[in-house]
This record gives structure tokens, C-alpha cells and sequence, in this order.
């Protein structure tokens, strides 16, 4: 008897891990939303969410998080990466993010935009961009997992994945919406202050509300 429980613990525990891999979830729908809300473009083929993330990619979607999207566009900057030249359509997004010291090059010369980036240095970027600034890749899920952002479910499944895709990042941009920032402020509340959002768009950002029980007892229980 002692056999056969072990074996269906042993069981279970292997059918827990191969979910977290192998039916991970398509969030296009929160694609759908971002780009609603002006927060995301996608490429000239369409999201490419099955696609990993790139460097320039990621400083695109923080600048938009930030309400930046316009000071970028507009601002005068000195070219400072050698592979990051006035004329590419990342130039903007990187000096903005370098400009405001929430990235830096891989070099004190290269940006490596077309680089990919992983999931703890994509939400290491997030956090500090929210605020919390000593964030490190190290302890950047638990952070995440302690302010809400998203849960220690989540956190498996990027633990898991070989690759950090556009899939996961806009499931994680669409949750810091409703993330309190440092200071104390959620961020849709902050872009609404700025413009990037409409009051209406913002109570679609309640904090009280949840995806689902586990964010729930993320949330409050840990």
C-alpha cells in the first residue's frame, strides 16, 4: 500500500510539472487589450507572441508603460551605442530607457537591441521602472509575487520555459496596469493622470480585482 501511494504521488507530481510546460496559456486576449489601450503595437506581421523578446522590444513596451511614448518620440538624443543609430525605430525607445537610467548598454559602446532578453531581466527592468528600484534578477519573481504582479503559478511557468516570449510579456504588462507602484500609486492611475489613459479606461483597473483564486491568495496569503 505504501508502494502504490508513493507511486501516485510520484505521479502527480510529474503531471503537475509537464502542465506548467505544456499548456501554457495563450494571451493573445491581453494582447488584444494593450493594444486597445494604445500600450502595444505588435510588428508589421501581426504580435509574433510565439517569438522571444529582443532587447529593443523590451524598452519599447516599458517607455509606452510609462507614459513616455510622446517625450520619446520627440526628444533630441545624442546617438551613444554604436549599434543603436538615429535612424532605426528602436533609437527613441533605448535612449529614453537609457536616458532615465532604467537600462543600460551590454557595453560602454553596444546596446545589443536585437539581442533577447530573459524573463528576470524583463521584469527587473518592470519593477525598477515601478519604482522598486533594488530589484535584481535574482529576486525579481519574488518581488513580483509580493507586490501582486503576478503570481507564484506564473512564476513556475517562466522558471520552466527555456525562453522568454512576447506571449508572457504581454500577460505581464497588462497585470502591471493594475500593480501598485512604489510610491503608492497604481500604474493605470498614473497614466491616467498623464493622458496615455482615459479615466474610463482606468476603473477598468481595479486592484481589488483578480484573474483568479490563485492571484488571490498570492496576493494577501504569503
Amino acid at each position: 500500500m505504501k508502494k502504490l501511494l508513493k507511486l501516485v504521488s510520484a505521479v502527480i507530481c510529474v503531471i503537475c510539472l509537464f502542465s506548467v510546460q505544456a499548456f501554457a496559456e495563450d494571451y493573445t486576449h491581453y494582447a488584444d487589450e494593450l493594444k486597445r489601450l494604445g500600450l502595444f503595437r505588435g510588428t508589421d506581421v501581426g504580435y509574433e507572441l510565439d517569438k522571444t523578446l529582443t532587447r529593443a522590444e523590451s524598452a519599447a513596451m516599458l517607455v509606452r508603460l510609462l507614459g513616455g511614448e510622446i517625450t520619446a518620440s520627440t526628444a533630441q538624443y545624442t546617438e551613444k551605442f554604436s549599434d543603436v543609430t538615429s535612424d532605426k525605430w528602436h533609437f527613441h525607445y533605448i535612449m529614453y530607457c537609457y536616458e532615465n537610467d532604467i537600462t543600460k548598454g551590454t557595453s560602454e559602446d553596444m546596446f545589443s537591441p536585437d539581442d533577447t532578453i530573459t524573463a528576470e531581466q524583463f521584469v527587473t527592468l518592470l519593477l525598477r521602472a515601478l519604482g522598486y528600484t533594488d530589484t535584481e534578477p535574482e529576486n525579481a519573481f519574488l518581488t513580483a509575487n509580493k507586490i501582486g504582479l503576478f503570481g507564484t503559478q506564473f512564476s513556475t511557468q517562466l522558471e520552466e520555459s527555456e525562453e522568454f516570449l512576447r506571449n508572457e510579456m504581454v500577460y505581464i504588462a497588462y497585470r502591471s496596469l493594475k500593480t501598485m507602484t512604489a510610491d503608492g500609486e497604481v500604474l493605470a492611475a498614473r497614466l491616467g493622470k498623464t493622458g496615455v489613459l482615459t479615466q474610463s479606461q482606468v476603473k477598468e483597473f481595479d486592484i481589488y480585482e483578480f484573474e483568479d483564486f490563485d492571484d488571490f491568495l498570492d496576493a494577501y496569503f504569503e
